[in-house]
């Protein structure tokens, strides 16, 4: 079992705990003198996904504004509308 950085081992019986110390040390160890980092040039490019558009058949939204419900994407351009039309 691992919490934070606490780590309970419970044993078999007959068993000992003989090697588990280094087990342990390096369980979270994410970097080994000598060992290559992966690189990342080899990864493929996603695919560019077909624009979404909002309900009104207008602009396309962008990625963060896909997650956001339409409801409170109105409410917000409604208020940035208003603001506008204050602020001048």
């Amino acid at each position: 079992h691992v919490y934070s950085n606490i780590v309970t081992v419970e044993l078999s019986r007959g068993s000992t705990g003989e090697g588990l110390g280094e087990v342990v040390a390096n369980l979270y160890q994410y970097w080994l003198p000598g060992v290559e980092p992966p690189s990342f040039d080899d990864a493929q490019p996603e695919e560019a996904a077909a624009p979404v558009t909002s309900d009104e058949g207008g602009e396309e939204l962008s990625a963060a504004a896909q997650r956001v419900p339409a409801h409170l994407l109105e409410r917000s351009k409604a208020a940035k509308e208003r603001w506008a039309a204050k602020n001048g």
